[in-house]
């Protein structure tokens, strides 16, 4: 008895070693951010660094402008009661000058400087108004007490605000900002300052 045999099954396989080539590369540049200069802050400065010079008192500066200014008007007003022209004298130099030392105690000469000139101006112009006589010369007088009287309220006002600006002179401001990106807006630091 003859044993038959299959035919011995043959495969044959193939296989390609490593990946077919890539692609090149395509650089794509990182996303465009907005000037500085559009971009608004997201909250108040965080602090200062690198102050060049001790730092000054508003209160200093406050205290010094209406406390002189307010002993200059009592001190008139005592040299009217006891009629002594010297001790008015030094009254009328006080509460003239005295408005402008907060300003003086910032650093800001020119400003007290001209501010002092209105209110000798002023008070001179309404002096002489008055020494004319005469409606109209009544209406410069009273414009001429009226500069006088403005210029004092705003270096009151303002003596803290020159102490201010004198502490950020020269400082490093540094802030949370928000940066307007291609992808979205994004958290990012603003530095800025005054010299």
């Amino acid at each position: 008895m003859g044993i038959a045999t299959a035919p011995a099954a043959t495969c044959t396989c193939s296989a390609t070693v490593g990946a077919p080539d890539a692609p090149p590369a395509v650089y794509a540049p990182p996303p465009a951010l907005a000037p500085p200069s559009s971009i608004s802050p997201t909250s108040q400065p965080m602090y200062f660094a690198d102050r060049p010079r001790a730092q000054k008192s508003e209160t200093t500066a406050l205290v010094l402008s209406l406390g002189t200014t307010a002993a200059g008007v009592a001190t008139i007003a005592l040299a009217v009661d006891s009629q002594d022209e010297s001790q008015a004298i030094l009254g009328l130099g006080m509460a003239l000058v005295g408005p402008s030392l907060g300003h003086l105690y910032a650093g800001e000469l020119g400003h007290a400087v001209l501010f002092t000139g209105l209110r000798v101006g002023g008070l001179a112009l309404a002096a002489a108004a008055l020494d004319q006589g005469g409606r109209d010369n009544e209406t410069i007088a009273a414009i001429g007490i009226s500069l006088a009287g403005a210029a004092t309220l705003y270096d009151l006002i303002d003596a803290p605000r020159a102490v201010d600006r004198y502490n950020r002179e020269g400082g490093l401001l540094i802030m949370p900002t928000a940066l307007p990106t291609s992808a979205g807006p994004a958290m990012g630091m603003s530095l800025g300052g005054s010299f």
